[in-house]
């Protein structure tokens, strides 16, 4: 099998049982039996019975006694859903690679189990497989350390829920393992400095009990809110689909966030130690690469599990419907309506979560969706605020140029420098005519605001006078799209411990050869847990937050009267104002707006008596001063 180098301290290998010394009872010796003084056919029995309970114990708890290495394996469908030799599937990190025929492998798999649990195919060698992150990618990885995967369950925050008896599969793009990367870096760093100086814990020595709960204690020395073990699976099941929740954060669970919380009983182990330095390796080599590539430009054709990859929280987004676009905006009722407004921040993900129990990441099934929330700035009249939108960006196959989506980062356009500045310009525009209030229009009317609801106000050429006023606008004119009502929609509020999880029905099946080495025979399988979904909404919409100081402002129930000048980019086209020819409120494109001309003194050219225009001025004077 393709396989990464070793780097950290290898488990020893134990000599391999044959697997049929465990299909056939033992012959028992009965000359032997006769050495005491209980009658054959009792010792005859006793034997018997001692050989039943031996084979009583499970081919599961059997496997897990199987010491594992500490080894990274690369794997098609069928070396990572079979194992044909007691040697194989005993690496801690699997990884499913993913290229363009994975669909038919997968197919081929699942008819030939439908057909029956024997086939007369001989086992074929498993390829050498290469990621190169074009050709063929990282489809999944399977976690198969108990120590790996309780960690994961403490540092994601749900404590020891996830039952670390089974190995736990993780979908593309990997968010835990990006996001939670420094997190298990920490972890690796303190395990390193804690590790005990006796022999004690030999890498091949096996795991903890999972049945084991770690009980944390607050400040006082008292046990906190709950202890911490793992939970009946079944306790949180949905009956529709067979998936899980891991809601429930306590105050345990948010401490064993903490990396040196995570490790407690870890602390020493030189298993742990190892499996960890070889994840943390193994994350820096493969999955850090793909999202290093899609935060720049060099690549722009993306499969659609990689866009959280290329949406970089924080950035510039530009909104225009390209000619073959399918995608959906949740404003039009199923279709994406004309905007106005073009430039978007983004301030959170939200990628919907792989389904069936035959997890769907293979092919284009079920129509997932990933939710891109973004936000512009608009202006109510007194102060600005944020007006949010969520674009939907559907499932698609194979891969798409990232510009041919209806909603992009800006640092894809050609001219994405001059883009912005011209952004610029138009915010700091739009900052000043505001304060400025009376200005001349010279151009058409708008029919809609930014977002492009619908409105039932017409076109029209304008050339006269205006006075801006938002908040006179709204009140006087319902057909004014974004009235005060909209003003403080706020942030979408999401769950961040909703991560589902579920049992792939598509279960890793352990084989053996007959005498003839030509038809394969079950000796077990174990299904594993298929993480289907990863929630960082909460998260990145409070970096977001805690990135912007209007937005801080915002949240703290303030009126935002000032900018950063980033921010000015994300300020609308569009204005509310009065039109004096036309006696009523429109909305007007910023661009065809201009400065009163500078007025000439009527007064100094008017040809009078000198002394005359001495005694007006001096009679106004006096007015004025009373």
């Amino acid at each position: 099998m393709a396989s990464e180098d070793v780097a950290a301290p290898q488990t020893p290998d134990l000599p391999a049982a044959d697997p049929d010394d465990t299909a056939a009872p033992q012959t028992p010796d009965l000359s032997a039996a006769h050495s005491d003084d209980s009658p054959p056919e009792e010792n005859t029995n006793r034997l018997e019975a001692n050989n039943e309970v031996e084979e009583e114990e499970p081919w599961d708890a059997q496997r897990r006694r199987t010491p594992l290495k500490v080894d990274v394996e690369f794997l098609d469908f069928e070396h990572f859903k079979n194992r044909y030799s007691d040697e194989e599937g005993l690496a801690i990190i699997e990884v499913l690679c993913g290229h363009s025929q994975i669909g038919q492998e997968v197919s081929r798999e699942i008819t030939r189990r439908a057909r029956g649990r024997k086939d007369v195919r001989l086992p074929t060698p498993n390829p050498k497989l290469v990621p190169d992150g074009e050709t063929c990618w990282i489809q999944r990885v399977r976690i198969q350390s108990p120590q790996l995967i309780r960690l994961l369950s403490r540092l994601t925050g749900h404590h020891d829920k996830w039952p670390s008896d089974k190995p736990r599969t993780f979908f593309a793009p990997f968010r835990a393992f990006w996001y939670y990367l420094p997190q298990l870096k920490q972890c690796l760093e303190l395990l390193k400095e804690k590790r005990a100086t006796t022999d004690d814990d030999a890498p091949g020595k096996p795991a903890p009990s999972p049945e084991s709960p770690t009980v944390l204690t607050n400040d006082k020395g008292e046990q906190a809110s709950e202890p911490l073990g793992n939970d009946e699976e079944d306790s949180n099941s949905n009956d529709d689909d067979n998936e899980y929740d891991d809601n429930g954060s306590t105050a345990a669970s948010d401490a064993l966030r903490e990396p040196e919380n995570a490790i407690g009983d870890f602390t020493g182990s030189a298993t742990a130690l190892a499996h960890l330095e070889k994840f943390v390796k193994f994350i820096e080599k493969y999955i850090v690469p793909p999202w290093h590539r899609a935060a720049g430009t060099s690549k722009r054709k993306f499969r659609f599990v990689d866009l959280c990859t290329v949406f970089q929280p924080g950035e510039l987004l530009h909104y225009g419907t390209s000619s073959d676009s399918t995608q959906n905006s949740d404003n039009a009722h199923g279709s994406s309506p004309k905007m106005y407004q073009t430039a978007w921040r983004l301030y959170s993900l939200c990628l919907e979560s792989v389904r069936d129990d035959k997890p769907d990441d293979i092919q284009k099934i079920s129509n997932r969706t990933l939710h891109v929330h973004a936000y512009y700035l608009d202006y109510d009249g007194d102060s600005y605020v944020p007006i949010r939108h969520t674009f939907l960006i559907k499932d698609y196959e194979g891969e798409r140029d990232i510009t041919n989506l209806e909603v992009y980062p800006i640092r894809f356009l050609k001219d994405a420098e001059n883009v912005k500045k011209a952004l610029h310009k138009q915010g700091t525009r739009f900052r000043e005519v505001v304060t400025k209030k009376h200005l001349t229009y010279d151009g058409w009317t708008l029919n809609h605001g930014p977002t492009g609801a619908s409105s039932d106000l017409t076109v029209e050429h304008i050339d006269g006078d205006v006075i801006i006023d938002f908040v006179e606008g709204y009140k006087s004119e319902p057909l004014v799209e974004m009235g005060p009502s909209t003003w403080d929609q706020g942030f979408d509020e999401g769950d961040d411990n909703d991560w589902l999880y579920g049992d792939d029905d598509v279960s890793i099946v352990h084989w053996k050869l007959n005498a003839k080495n030509s038809r394969l025979e079950m000796c077990g399988e174990i299904r594993e847990k298929t993480q289907r979904a990863e929630v960082f909404f909460d998260r990145l919409k409070r970096e977001e937050i805690n990135r912007r100081n209007a937005l801080q402002t915002y949240e703290d129930g303030k009126p935002i009267k000032d900018l950063d000048e980033d921010d000015l980019m994300l300020l609308p086209r569009r204005v509310v104002a009065y039109a004096f020819r036309e006696r009523r409120f429109v909305m007007l494109n910023i661009r065809s707006l201009k400065d009163l001309p500078p007025s000439d003194n009527v007064f100094r050219n008017l040809k009078i008596d000198p002394s005359h225009k001495r005694m007006v001025i001096s009679l106004v004077k006096s007015h004025l001063e009373k």
